[in-house]
């Protein structure tokens, strides 16, 4: 229990003490302040829900059905040129809202962009439409959805852009258009994942099940695997301005650390999903191979004159990705020794 102060022009909260009284010999009761019980919307027979979380105790009223309580907002489109409208919707997919009602969306081409728009995001669909007004739905039950199935998923897609550019960089057949394919799904994932750890940040019943931290740990990872494939793909994407290089030893070598930094990828992902007992680890291996690696870039650095070279551009690419593998396991020691 909690009431507002000012301070330095900022509202704050302070607490309200109340003391935990023994009713009829096998019932505690607190009482509440009735002026703070109406602001709270809180009255006679309101059903309310407690949730313990470590030294706290999280009180809230009774959960609302999506129907009572859909977390609806609505955007006025006339106010926003088209690219920021977009915008605007993702960010209100990601930050947890059930219902999106886009009014006053007068232009065809807003119209167009958003409609388009709304079918990147995972369970998100426009229900109702009229001249002048689209009306969006999540009819995903987050609740549901595990991070650990987006995880996995994000994983393979993110291996997949890597794996892509280095064949595309050494030309030996990687596509750029299924590297922007990938890309599209990681944005779509990575949307749906932001749009859970939103959910998760807001429920008590996840702090009171201690799992508020896993859940901003397997964020973190979403994020770190989108890196992965965005700098990946921005590589790639390059490739065609820089000269091949002519060294033999090119292919074993560049296949000998593509490997093991996919390995360590797939290491580091499991131990944040598994819970591994030593991710420290991995640690340990990704800066072995940075190290092996440093000598082969310095040489493209000395070799590759001004046209540039294929090699250096795909060290780049690895080295990156065992970079995110270290922040990765980073993020997952940080939570073991919070939680120890």
């Amino acid at each position: 229990m909690a009431t507002n102060s000012e301070t330095n022009g900022h509202s704050r909260v302070e607490p309200v003490e109340r003391k935990v009284q023994l009713t009829g010999g096998s019932t505690y009761t607190v009482s509440l302040p009735k002026a703070w019980a109406d602001q709270q919307q809180i009255e006679a027979g309101c059903p309310v829900n407690l949730y313990p979380a470590e030294d706290q105790l999280v009180v809230t009223r009774r959960e609302r059905t999506v129907e009572e309580n859909p977390h609806d907002t609505s955007i006025a489109a006339d106010k926003y040129d088209t690219v920021a409208l977009v915008s605007t919707i993702e960010s209100m997919y990601t930050a947890g809202r059930d219902l999106i009602r886009i009014e006053r969306i007068d232009e065809t081409a807003k119209r167009r962009a958003v409609t388009k728009a709304v079918r990147q995001f995972v369970g998100l669909e426009i229900v109702s439409e009229s001249e002048r007004r689209l009306v969006a739905k999540s009819l995903l039950d987050v609740e549901k959805l595990t991070p650990e199935q987006t995880l996995e998923q994000l994983k393979r897609a993110s291996q997949e852009v890597h794996r892509e550019a280095i064949e595309a960089i050494v030309g030996s057949g990687g596509s750029n258009i299924h590297v922007c394919r990938h890309i599209e799904t990681i944005d779509r994932l990575c949307a749906l994942h932001s749009r859970r750890f939103q959910w998760s940040s807001a429920d008590p019943s996840t702090m009171a099940n201690g799992d508020q931290t896993s859940h901003m740990v397997s964020y973190l990872v979403a994020v770190q695997l989108k890196r992965i494939a965005e700098h990946a793909a921005r590589i790639a994407a390059l490739a065609d301005r820089f000269e091949r290089s002519p060294d033999q030893d090119v292919p074993v070598t560049l296949e000998a650390f593509d490997e093991s930094a996919r390995a360590l990828l797939d290491r580091a992902v499991s131990g944040v999903l598994e819970r591994a007992a030593n991710p420290g680890s991995v640690l340990v291996d990704a800066n072995s191979l940075l190290a092996e690696i440093a000598p082969q870039d310095g040489r493209c650095d000395r070799t590759r004159g001004d046209g540039g070279s294929s090699l250096g551009l795909a060290l780049e690419v690895i080295a990156h990705t065992i970079t995110r593998c270290i922040d990765i396991v980073t993020a997952e020691l940080r939570e073991q020794y919070r939680i120890d």
